[in-house]
């Protein structure tokens, strides 16, 4: 007597359902740390074009006439000329005094950053040494934040 067996080749349909759940679950997890990723690396690209403006109120703090600084000498008189295509809308500098200044980094609209949001560092002069840090005023969600200058 011959048995008839039955195939055993294939998926069931339990098996197929399992495995586009942990698909599913891993896509879940995965999409949103991506985004993170993507925008903080526009982030920084926008940190890396602040760069300039930082050297200059530098160089005008060894000096000691950070306080007499026009946005000319410090590179920010033409603020859009920052501005790039999908990221940085503006670069100005605010509130220059011999003690310090703030550098205002404004962005246009990409991922979790809304348009006109702001990164915001404040330079301290002390000693003719800059010191910069991300001021509290600053509208990035904080998540995005860089950690340093």
């Amino acid at each position: 007597m011959d048995i008839v067996r039955a195939s055993s080749d294939g998926f069931t349909l339990v098996e197929l359902l399992i495995g586009i759940l942990i698909i599913g679950v891993l896509a879940a997890v995965a999409v949103p740390i991506y985004r993170d990723y993507v925008d903080r690396a526009r982030i920084s690209e926008a940190v890396t074009m602040v760069q300039p403006v930082f050297l200059a109120a530098s160089e005008m703090c060894v000096i000691n006439a950070l306080g007499s600084a026009t946005s000319a000498q410090l590179g920010t008189d033409a603020p859009a000329v920052f501005a790039t295509e999908k990221v940085v809308a503006s670069i100005s500098t605010t509130d220059v005094s011999n003690d310090g200044l703030l550098v205002t980094v404004v962005f246009k609209s990409f991922g979790g950053v809304s348009a006109g949001s702001t990164l915001v560092y404040k330079g301290v002069c002390t000693n003719r040494s800059m010191n910069w840090s991300v001021d509290p005023t600053s509208t990035l969600p904080t998540k995005l934040l860089p950690k340093q200058a």
